[in-house]
């Protein structure tokens, strides 16, 4: 893809976090992450995944390296960002230049109103495993986030019938994976590390990344009480706020036997949390959260984590107690021995 357009006196690339193209012609002192006026895409269509840049005018140039997004509209700015905010407008995040990260020599060519400027963008290959999910709708075939998604994954997955009808599967070498589903949220590969989901506003993007568990919970009320009454294979979603974020992780892992859990923000990322590990979140937005089937040997449900915990306080023997949470949980014999001494010795 190339953007073709003109510099502008007033260009002082002075912004430290971002960098923008824009379509209109006219530019104030105000606009200091501009560098180029009148541009327009050829062609006009948005791309996905691991991109490199490349600047110039006059001359010049400057080439930065960043992460397209699918959810680009083409009839709007063209925005590069340092961070992981895809707002309205946004081309690419995590970009390794902004516009003060620019040579003073290009900026100075950028500041002529009969330079033209053209920024080209190359996709490169991705070198971090990263699962993309994506909702699509089956009515638009012609979706370009989706055409933008396909044309960056080495991995398609289709998981029903109206998502096959849109892609064909593929596999190939790459770490890059597209899951595309129509009929009910997309689920990752359960060794999904970094996730992103296309499609879906936060509250519904949080649920999808989690992955599966057999229910979920919603709740905007008392999340203690959720907390505590869902069972261990259950999921839990919620709202909170960013300054409440690091006790609900600690309620959960002390209520559930597990604070694994994704959350995000609006515009934000998909992050993956716990309570060792509490995701970097940015500004005050509220903060959506899906906490994962508990996965820790003592993450049981409440009411045979109670009766097991009732027993060892009557002195009733490990192995017994063993025994009963076997009977009760179905799980194996030796788990639940495991299970049996976190439980004491917690």
């Amino acid at each position: 893809m190339r953007f073709v357009g003109r510099g502008h006196p007033a260009v002082r690339a002075t912004h430290a976090k971002t960098l923008e193209l824009t379509p209109g012609g006219e530019l104030t002192e105000r606009g200091t992450c501009i560098v180029a006026v009148g541009a327009e895409a050829q062609p006009a269509a948005p791309m996905a995944g691991p991109v490199r840049i490349r600047i110039t005018a006059g001359g010049r140039s400057a080439t930065l390296h960043a992460t397209a997004t699918s959810s680009w509209d083409p009839a709007g700015p063209i925005v590069v960002r340092r961070g992981p905010l895809r707002l309205p407008g946004t081309f690419a995040t995590d970009a390794d230049l902004a516009a003060a990260d620019l040579p003073r020599d290009l900026v100075a060519a950028l500041q002529d109103p009969d330079a033209l400027v053209t920024v080209d963008v190359v996709a490169v290959p991705a070198e971090t495993p990263t699962v993309v999910l994506f909702a699509a709708d089956p009515s638009r075939p012609d979706d370009p986030r989706l055409r933008a998604e396909l044309d960056a994954a080495d991995t398609v997955e289709a998981q029903d019938a109206g998502a096959r009808s849109l892609v064909e599967q593929r596999q190939a070498d790459g770490p890059r994976r597209l899951v595309v589903a129509t009929a009910d949220l997309p689920r990752p590969p359960d060794d999904a590390a970094a996730v992103e989901v296309v499609g879906l506003p936060p509250q519904l993007a949080v649920i999808a990344a989690a992955g599966a568990g057999d229910y979920l919970v919603t709740t905007t009320g008392d999340v203690r009480r959720a907390l505590r009454r869902t069972p261990a294979g259950g999921r839990v979603a919620t709202v909170t706020t960013p300054t409440a974020l690091p006790d609900l992780l600690a309620l959960a892992d002390e209520v559930r036997g597990s604070s694994r859990c994704t959350t995000a923000q609006p515009f934000g990322p998909i992050r993956c949390a716990d309570v060792e590990h509490p995701p970097q979140l940015v500004g005050r937005d509220p903060v959506f959260v899906c906490f994962a089937s508990a996965d820790r040997p003592d993450g049981l449900d409440p009411d045979v984590r109670s009766a097991i915990a009732g027993l060892l306080a009557d002195g009733v023997p490990s192995k017994t107690a063993a025994a009963a949470l076997a009977a009760l949980s179905g799980m194996p014999r030796r788990a639940a021995y495991d299970a049996v001494l976190a439980l004491r010795d917690g």
